[in-house]
């Protein structure tokens, strides 16, 4: 038997074959799981359909994460059509281009309250909605991806590293939320 073998698991934020989410639904599947995918309303959808014919059975929403309101609508629909699901992997991050190529100290308020909206804060709200509409399992997993440039600085990472140490405190406190019930 396969280690997720009849479990559901929703991948948010799958852009290319590339993306780490692309490599963890691979991955998932290969254990056994029904994958579940979220795009955002710019990706290509021949790209993501082409991505999901390697993944037999998966299915795909879109989902923009910049409002709580089209988050809701997703996460309603894919409980709506899927039931619950067993974990949730947050592969979802933004930053405007300039943002990250220029100096740090050129970003602007707006690409760094994007950044952390879409990187960090997406996370909390899509935590809060999916216990709001019950879409999880009892033992379900919250994951979320982040990476080494929020805790040392990595030229070109910018406010992105931000965003990522922002994401990982949001962590601990959606743990310590969450584990009240």
């Amino acid at each position: 038997m396969k280690i997720l073998e009849g479990k559901k698991v929703l991948i948010m934020g799958i852009r290319n074959k590339w993306s780490i989410a692309w490599g963890a639904a691979l991955s998932a599947y290969e254990n056994g799981a029904e994958v579940i995918f979220t795009c955002s309303s710019m990706e290509k959808e021949e790209k993501i359909k082409q991505l999901m014919s390697e993944i037999p059975g998966s299915k795909y929403y879109v989902c923009d994460v910049d409002s709580d309101e089209t988050i809701k609508e997703c996460l309603n629909k894919i409980k709506n059509e899927n039931g619950k699901v067993s974990g949730i992997l947050h592969s979802i991050a933004h930053a405007n281009t300039e943002d990250l190529r220029n100096d740090f100290l050129l970003t602007t308020r707006e690409g760094f309250s994007h950044a952390n909206d879409i990187s960090a804060y997406s996370l909390v709200a899509i935590s809060r909605i999916a216990k709001e509409l019950e879409l999880l399992e009892d033992g379900a997993s919250i994951v979320a991806l982040t990476y080494y440039g929020s805790e040392k600085t990595v030229e070109g990472y910018n406010v992105m590293g931000v965003a990522k140490a922002a994401l990982e405190s949001s962590i601990r406190y959606l743990a310590r939320s969450l584990r009240k019930g």
